[in-house]
């Protein structure tokens, strides 16, 4: 019950939040992992379409530069150009990875954008390292404390800031920060 209230506390405390100034976006993509079978004669090719789970979900953070971090669960990365407008403020400045997707943000916002199969950072605060290192920290939690992500995205249930929702044994199920 404690961990439901707190959840909720966290959850109400950035339900209205706006990023502003210098902001990093990007998404990172959790569970839905399909385990080989042993034998190799029953393996199928887990590139294919039909031989994928449903269960992946992808995290969609926005991190404003010595300021908050606000996260989203959703099916696909693209989603989060709608919550970007939403969440962030006109004047703001936006720094993405090259993803096709962030395209429709540069009408809105003043864009920067890193290709990183090129560098990772021009030295110059053109970088997404920030928006990463959350990412980073994120999957030693998933691995190191957890161990599981659940595909549950319930919608109803109130969430931690980091769009993370503890449940029992120890483990989290990836849920929604409401609108």
């Amino acid at each position: 019950m404690l961990a439901h209230k707190l959840r909720e506390a966290l959850s109400a405390e950035t339900k209205n939040e706006m990023l502003e100034g210098e902001v990093e976006i990007d998404g990172a993509y959790f569970g839905g992992v399909v385990r080989p079978e042993n034998r190799v004669e029953d393996r199928k090719d887990r590139r294919m379409k039909e031989n994928q789970s449903d269960r992946r979900r992808v995290v969609i953070a926005l991190r404003e530069r010595a300021g908050r971090t606000l996260t989203f669960i959703r099916h696909r990365e693209a989603e989060g150009v709608e919550i970007a407008r939403a969440r962030m403020l006109a004047g703001s400045k936006l720094f993405a990875d090259e993803a096709n997707h962030w395209d429709a943000l540069e009408a809105d916002y003043a864009s920067t954008r890193i290709n990183h199969s090129e560098r990772y950072s021009d030295g110059h605060g053109k970088h997404t390292n920030m928006v990463e290192s959350y990412f980073s920290r994120l999957r030693r939690m998933v691995v190191g404390q957890h161990h599981h992500v659940s595909h549950n995205t319930s919608t109803s249930t109130p969430t931690m800031p980091l769009g993370l929702k503890i449940i029992a044994a120890g483990r989290m199920a990836a849920t929604p920060l409401p609108s």
